[in-house]
């Protein structure tokens, strides 16, 4: 992906890795969206390509979609692609012909995109979206606005995770509520995750943040138990295990706060009196004698 087209390689042995194939293209590659056997490229000068790559090594054009588009997306075999008047949604034919099946008018039209199990989400500025998807079509359901553009969209277990400038917010996709917030050195314009590890790229770095830590205990039928004394402050999965040997996950359920403190009892001032205090009269904190 990038300028001159798609460059296709076999990383099976990422010691012996190997090129395939390459197809070139009028204009620079921005985004793509693969399945098993073919693969769609969004293209700046020439819109949409669909290409069968059943054979990796001769990649076939079928088909060609003129439209300005910002990103694609698949849902199922069905193509959801982003732009200036809102949301498409293509499917293709037998005979390779692709067809609009629906069209959601988004005022301001839609930028990112992330298809998730019967939703997607997409993005205008600092705007998130939620959208309902089935085969009747699709409609706008709930929407969030951040404080800074939104640069990506991706999803880690059942949490939302979204960039914008120096910033990764996780979300809680049912409530969209902030779950945690992770800042950036630099902003993240795309994010990719590999073996639960998230992978950030932005303008010169790559930055890697790993999942939530977890927490495991034993169920002993109490309603309590103990954290570990060196527990860190941060957000945490708990891992119950119960008396028959069953276990449960619990995503995100224990979050570890800086403790507050109560209002002091005394000034600053008069705590500085009583440190003098103490240097004149060095029995001032000495417990009486029995």
């Amino acid at each position: 992906m990038g300028d001159g087209g798609l460059a296709i390689a076999d990383i099976g042995n990422p010691f012996e890795s190997r090129w395939l194939s390459t197809t070139t293209t009028d204009g620079c590659v921005i985004d793509l969206a693969v399945n098993q056997k073919q693969i769609w490229l969004l293209d700046a000068l020439q819109g949409i390509l669909l290409y069968d790559i059943s054979n990796s090594e001769q990649p076939l054009q079928l088909a060609r979609l003129n439209i300005k588009a910002h990103a694609i997306a698949l849902a199922g075999d069905d193509l959801i692609v982003s732009s200036d008047d809102g949301l498409h949604r293509y499917t293709v034919d037998a005979n390779n012909v692709v067809k609009e099946m629906s069209l959601l008018n988004i005022k301001g039209g839609a930028q990112k995109l992330l298809v998730s199990d019967n939703a997607l989400y997409t993005s205008q500025g600092n705007k998130l979206m939620v959208v309902g998807l089935d085969k009747s079509g699709m409609k706008l359901q709930k929407q969030l606005t951040l404080k800074a553009p939104i640069t990506a969209i991706t999803q880690q277990r059942k949490e939302l995770l979204i960039s914008s400038e120096y910033e990764v917010t996780q979300l809680d996709p049912t409530t969209l509520k902030a779950v945690n917030r992770y800042p950036m050195l630099n902003s993240v314009s795309r994010m990719n995750l590999h073996e639960g590890v998230l992978y950030m790229s932005g303008a010169t770095t790559i930055t890697a943040l790993r999942p939530l830590p977890e927490i495991s205990f034993k169920h002993d039928g109490g309603n309590s138990f103990t954290l570990p004394a060196t527990t860190a402050i941060g957000s945490y999965h708990l891992r119950v295990t119960y008396s028959d040997g069953k276990q449960q996950q619990l995503d995100n359920a224990l979050h570890v706060e800086m403790p507050k403190f109560s209002k002091p009892k005394m000034t600053l001032e008069e705590f500085k009196k009583l440190l003098e205090e103490k240097r004149k009269n060095s029995d001032l904190f000495t417990a009486p004698k029995q």
